[in-house]
Formats: structure tokens, C-alpha cells, sequence
């Protein structure tokens, strides 16, 4: 399974490594040429500097439908242009924006994008389904690996 991960921030580089510790093929799309370049030296990996709001640098990823598409660019707005040109123009049926704004998961979705997820939505939703302390603790426990 092939994985595009676009942005370049210390998530995108960790998420990128996460996945290809696990066997997935990954591209990743960096704005910055500084980072590109630190990304092609961490990793084994097929990396592109560009904008992956503009479908010219998506035209040279070569996504195809079954790619799962990965935003985690600065702006929410910017991830769901992405997300949304990756859907929209390339047949990609998974897309995932990562949000800042918990208000724009439903509101992505809703508009096409396949997944948006923000820690704040999935953490209140978490405390929410917790009704003991215990149940807490097993909703929150940390899984290394």
C-alpha cells in the first residue's frame, strides 16, 4: 500500500517513518526544499518538494485511487485543498486531513473528504466515552511500538 504524506513538519516526518518502519511504500510532498532534503536523508522513501495544493506537483506524485492520501500541511484550509484535489482529481478514495480546528471534522467530511481528524475531537470524544476512572485509563493507555 502506497501512503502520500504531504507536509513537512515534525509530524509528517514522524508519520512517514512510523510507516515505512511498517512496510508501506511512502511519497512525501514537502513544501520546503530544507526539509525535502532532510526527509530524503532520514528515510528511504520517495520525496518531491512542491505545493500539494497544485495539482502540477500531484500531476508528478502519480497518485492513484488506491494511495491513501495524508494532509498535514499548516493551515486546515490548505490540508483540505489537498485532500480534496487528491479525491477530486486523481480518484484517491482515502484521504485524511489532519485539523487543527476540531469544528472542521464534520465540516470535511461532510464536503469529501474521506477522514479529518484533530486530537481535540478524538480526545473529547474519548473523556466522553470514559464513565470510570479505569475506563479512562484503558481509553488513554499508550501503545509503543
Amino acid at each position: 500500500m502506497r501512503v502520500v504524506v504531504a507536509g513537512d513538519d515534525d509530524q509528517a516526518f514522524y508519520l512517514a517513518g512510523s510507516l515505512l518502519e511498517s512496510d508501506n511504500e511512502v511519497t512525501c510532498v514537502c513544501r520546503s526544499p530544507r526539509r525535502a532534503r532532510v526527509f530524503a536523508n532520514a528515510y528511504d522513501a520517495q520525496v518531491m518538494e512542491g505545493d500539494p495544493t497544485r495539482r502540477f506537483v500531484l500531476d508528478d506524485v502519480g497518485l492513484e485511487p488506491d494511495d491513501i492520501f495524508v494532509a498535514l500541511l499548516p493551515s486546515d484550509a490548505d490540508g483540505f485543498v489537498a485532500c480534496l484535489l487528491a479525491h477530486e482529481a486523481y480518484g484517491v478514495k482515502r484521504t485524511i486531513c489532519i485539523v487543527e480546528n476540531p469544528r472542521n471534522v464534520t465540516l470535511f467530511e461532510s464536503l469529501g473528504i474521506w477522514r479529518a481528524l484533530s486530537s481535540a475531537y478524538l480526545l473529547a470524544h474519548a473523556i466522553g466515552q470514559a464513565s470510570t476512572p479505569e475506563d479512562m485509563t484503558a481509553i488513554l493507555q499508550r501503545h509503543d511500538g
